[in-house]
Formats: C-alpha cells, structure tokens, sequence
C-alpha cells in the first residue's frame, strides 16, 4: 500500500503533500500530487484592501450611475504568468449618526478588470446614494481583494 500522506521533509523541503490514490508520496512527481503546499498553484501572489468611496458630512452624496473606482498597478512579474485569478468583495461601513438610505448599500455592484498592469476596482451605484438627514456620518466603500496565481 502507498504512503500517501506527508508533512515534514520530502526532498529537502519542508511542506505538506497528499498524493493521489495508489501513488507513493515519496516517489510522486508534481502532476501526481492533490496537495502540495510548495506548488506556486493558486497560491495567493498579492493582497490588500483598496478604499473606492468615502461620504462624509451632512447631505454629502452620489448621483444613480455613480461609479466609484480605485486602481492597484500590478508588478511587472505578472505578465510572466500565463493565468490569474482574482477575487474581489466589497464591504460598506456607516458611521456617526443620523439616518441613511439604506436602498443605496443593496443597490450597488462590484466590477473588476486588468487593464495594462492596472487593476481596476469600480463599484456601480444603481440608486443615488448618500446621507438622507442633516447630521454627520461616514459611510465608506472599501474593496478586499486578491490575487491568486493558476497554473495548469
């Protein structure tokens, strides 16, 4: 019976590998792995949180079809790279007090490309969005995204 599963040292390096059915850990070569934490396979290659709006202030707001964008340039090694992958969510927060059009928070998208080296973050405001009241709050739009690198 193969020995399937191994974390520690294989080969000189340290990782985790788990190969596929009826294949010896020890002997199996890289296409023969379903785990292999030295693989540079969908390994996340860069990271960050881009702010795209900030509302701040007493009747501050956004027009329906307002796009808010933020872009992040990409180091010059990704084009060596013959596939990416991208993952983007968006999160919006409201501080301070006073009332605010909740509609706006539910009526917005998140739309993503690589444009030249540049990634670009827009999110689309489908209502007009804003403070509804006099008072003071802030309400910000902030985008989490990665990158992961895919090799096949």
């Amino acid at each position: 019976m193969a020995v399937r599963c191994l974390f520690g040292q294989r080969a000189g390096q340290y990782g985790g590998w788990i190969s596929k059915p009826g294949v010896d850990v020890y002997s199996a070569s890289p296409g023969q792995f379903m785990l292999d934490t030295n693989s540079q396979i969908y390994q996340t290659v860069l990271k960050g949180t881009s702010n795209v709006l900030t509302l701040s202030g007493p009747g501050s707001s956004v027009p329906a079809g307002y796009v808010a964008t933020a872009t992040i340039v990409l180091p010059s090694e990704f084009a060596a790279f013959s596939r990416l992958i991208v993952n983007c969510n968006y999160t919006s927060t409201i501080s301070g007090s006073g009332s605010f059009d909740e509609g706006s928070i539910t009526s917005s998208y998140l739309k993503w490309r690589v444009i030249s080296g540049v990634l670009v973050l827009s999110v689309v405001f489908t209502t007009a969005s804003g403070n509804s009241s006099s008072t003071s709050n802030t309400y910000t739009y902030d985008v989490n995204w990665s990158i992961f690198r895919a090799v096949f």
